[in-house]
């Protein structure tokens, strides 16, 4: 009886440590592509300051390399998550728009993770950082003087 209780809850370990990587895997399986990045990033201090300002943040933006242990842990309320986070999320969120196999909210959600955590691992700090302030930039309605 024992070595059954062990094995059980040896198993029920393996798919607790695992299950981040397959749901990560899953998430990236249902996006169409990846994104490229910037390959400029020579207005990165003025696209940050921009980025700050839109996102109301009061320090600047660093992105840290993530993984789905993490993502979990933020989704949790383990750690909280940073500004490089959300600027990542805005990038993968962007290009999920047009690139999504699936588009029901729970493949949403889980590809926009999947893609956050690749692209914070795949691009510089910089280039998130230009990319995700093109995000703001691009959505809001641009009013033309007239002469």
């Amino acid at each position: 009886m024992r070595k059954i209780a062990a094995a059980t809850l040896a198993a029920a370990l393996l798919l607790v440590l695992l299950a981040p990587i397959g749901l990560y895997l899953a998430g990236l399986s249902n996006i169409e592509g990846r994104p490229s990045p910037p390959m400029s990033t020579t207005n990165v201090l003025a696209d940050g300051i921009e980025l700050q300002r839109a996102l109301r943040l009061k320090t600047p933006i660093v992105v840290r390399p993530s993984n789905p242990w993490i993502y979990i842990g933020e989704v949790l309320g383990k750690f909280t998550p940073d500004a490089g986070t959300y600027a990542a999320w805005l990038v993968a969120g962007e290009f999920n728009r047009n690139h999504l196999k699936q588009h029901q909210m729970l493949w949403w959600h889980l590809s926009g993770a999947a893609l956050t955590i690749w692209v914070t691992r795949n691009w510089s700090s910089d280039q998130i950082v230009v990319a995700a302030a093109e995000v703001p930039r691009s959505s809001t309605p641009r009013v033309r003087k007239s002469e």
